[in-house]
This record gives C-alpha cells, sequence and structure tokens, in this order.
C-alpha cells in the first residue's frame, strides 16, 4: 500500500517540478532585455549653449553705487551619455579674486520642465527649474539657493535671450526673499562664442 502512494508523490513532484522549469524558461524567454531610456528629444533644445563662450558680466548691487564688472570663460559640453549639458566658468571678480564654478542642465520627464544645478568656489549650491519659448528663443530661468555671505535664501529670474547662434544675453534679478520683494540686484551676462 505504501508504494503506490510513495509513487503518486513521485509522479506529483515531477510535475510541479516540470511545470516550474516551464514558468521559468517561458518568463525568460519573453522578459525584455534591460535597455537605457532613449534621450529625451526636449535636450535638443539645448545644443545652441555647447561651445566656449566669453562672459562679460555687469552688475548694479543695492547699497553700491558703482557698478560691478566681471569677466571670464564659460564651457559647456555634453556629458553622461549626451543627458546632461555640464558648463564650467571661471570668472574674474577683480579685487575680489577668481570663482570658478560649474552648471548642469537637464530635462525632468515627470515636471516636463528643464532642471539646473550650479556649484560655485564661493560655497553655492542652486537649483532651479527653466522653461522655453521656442519661437523667440528665449528661456525663462528661477533659481533658489543659499547666500554663502549671509547664509540666507537668496531668490532669482533669468531671461536668457539667444541673440543668435553666436551671441547669449542674460538678464538676472535677485532678490533676498521669496516673494520679490524690495530693489533686487541686477546682472546682465553678455557671451560671445569663441571660435574653435
Amino acid at each position: 500500500m505504501k508504494a503506490p502512494k510513495v509513487l503518486v508523490a513521485i509522479v506529483a513532484l515531477a510535475i510541479v517540478g516540470f511545470a516550474w522549469n516551464g514558468y521559468w524558461s517561458s518568463a525568460e524567454s519573453v522578459a525584455p532585455e534591460p535597455q537605457f531610456p532613449a534621450r529625451p528629444t526636449e535636450l535638443d533644445s539645448l545644443d545652441p549653449f555647447v561651445g566656449t563662450w566669453e562672459v562679460t558680466c555687469k552688475a548694479k548691487i543695492p547699497g553700491f553705487t558703482d557698478q560691478m564688472i566681471a569677466t571670464g570663460k564659460d564651457k559647456a559640453e555634453w556629458r553622461f551619455e549626451n543627458m546632461f549639458l555640464v558648463n564650467e566658468f571661471t570668472y574674474d571678480l577683480g579685487e575680489m579674486g577668481t570663482m570658478t564654478g560649474m552648471n548642469i542642465l537637464g530635462w525632468d520627464p515627470r515636471a516636463r520642465k528643464y532642471r539646473s544645478w550650479s556649484f560655485s568656489s564661493l560655497g553655492e549650491t542652486a537649483t532651479g527649474t527653466m522653461t522655453y519659448e521656442e519661437e523667440v528663443r528665449l528661456w525663462h530661468l528661477e533659481v533658489e539657493w543659499r547666500d554663502a555671505v549671509s547664509g540666507e535664501m537668496a531668490y532669482g529670474e533669468t531671461r536668457i535671450n539667444m541673440i543668435d547662434e553666436n551671441t547669449i544675453e542674460t538678464q538676472f534679478k535677485q532678490w533676498d526673499n521669496a516673494a520679490h520683494q524690495g530693489q533686487p540686484s541686477e546682472l546682465v551676462y553678455l557671451a560671445r562664442r569663441l571660435k574653435s
């Protein structure tokens, strides 16, 4: 009597094992191979920034009568499998010395916005979001960061005008409050492409 029961149990285990093995074989045969995400076409709009640029910056800061002028260079190139545009910069601030840093631009598919991250040798870090008016080649950037000197939060609005393929004008306003109240600091950057 025991032998048939043992035989039935063995057959049942064999069937289960065959079915289980068949499941995994089937799952393995239909499972898609892992792939990197496709590069968003929205990133193509950032292509005009690629290159090396000579930059002049003029700043009006509340409390200062003299206009501040800085000069420098930007170099922007695609990095990380062309998913992010990385811009490294060096600016001569006159008596204040030299400031270096990096800006990173990418596309957020969920928010449907461009995002920016900035870092400088002053110890500042900033984050922002950008939108683009393709018809007039105008970028709008909203950014916030913690001021390295005061330790307080600062907020900015930027308009980046692609005048032509070799000239970019950037107008930037900075406030020390999220409501953008009071007199802002104002900066105007003029970037001209350097021939390679």
